[in-house]
């Protein structure tokens, strides 16, 4: 276990040197400043531009973040070498993408925390009498989803390079966020005669049981209304997504370890 967290604590330090890490910062906080600027504007509805453009500058940054450097992590090692020093030590090859995945997290959660710091006193300022809770609600959950899609890219770079497995990723957030309307168009075409599209939307829908729903952790809806999420709905959708997360960095590790194998 001490490996482990001196591999993640080694990928945290590497990565906070990268540029990568400090332009998606730069990125997010410049939005964020932007939606500030844009509250001065209309002030009338302040309140409501920051918590709108906040949210969707910290959600464009964190899932950044965790797209490019996850799909990396694991490739740049091999290709630095420095995976062969590691294994040296006795540490798996499923510890050792948990460890860079440990890592990540570090990396989402310091820069997160950051910038739904600087959300909230912007909030906070500009109603002095609203109640955070449902700002603290969505930025966690904005964090799980930024986790998750880590995850998802770890995995896929498990079993592939970077540039496929940043595809590979992508298009698996942009199902995650279709899976419901996939559903209401299955409905509203009421098919069920074996036609091609209802074989072809049938496929899809099953794949849907597969892919991590992406769109729970979506609330910007919320956002915009200042509601306090349920905590029976905000809890059962970080249990999914530490579930999901945990299972696909597993299976990542896994994959990683029979294609090692095979070479």
């Amino acid at each position: 276990m001490r490996a482990v967290f001196q591999i993640a604590q080694n990928t945290y330090r590497e990565w906070m040197r990268d540029r990568v890490f400090w332009v998606s910062s730069a990125f997010g906080g410049f939005f964020l400043f932007v939606s500030i600027l844009g509250g001065s504007v209309d002030p009338f509805r302040a309140d409501r531009v920051v918590a709108s453009w906040g949210y969707v500058s910290i959600r464009i940054c964190l899932l950044g973040l965790a797209l490019l450097l996850g799909v990396g992590m694991v490739h740049r090692e091999i290709e630095r070498r420095t995976i062969q020093l590691m294994l040296s030590r006795r540490v798996s090859w499923s510890r050792f993408v948990f460890s860079k995945y440990i890592g990540l997290l570090a990396l989402i959660l310091v820069n997160g925390g950051i910038m739904v710091l600087g959300w909230a006193l912007s909030q906070k300022l500009l109603s002095p009498e609203g109640s955070l809770l449902g700002v603290l609600q969505v930025s966690v959950l904005v964090l799980a989803e930024a986790a998750l899609l880590g995850a998802v890219a770890v995995f896929w770079s498990s079993i592939s390079r970077p540039p496929l497995a940043a595809s590979l990723s992508a298009m698996s957030w942009i199902f995650g966020h279709q899976q419901s309307l996939l559903k209401q168009i299955h409905q509203q075409l009421q098919v069920g005669d074996g036609s091609v599209s209802d074989v072809l939307l049938s496929l899809l829908l099953s794949l849907g049981q597969v892919f991590p729903r992406f769109e729970l952790f979506v609330r910007e809806f919320e956002v915009n209304h200042f509601l306090i999420l349920g905590w029976k709905n905000w809890g059962g959708t970080l249990i999914y997504g530490f579930v999901f997360s945990v299972s696909l960095v597993g299976l990542g590790g896994w994959m990683f370890q029979r294609r090692s194998s095979l070479q």
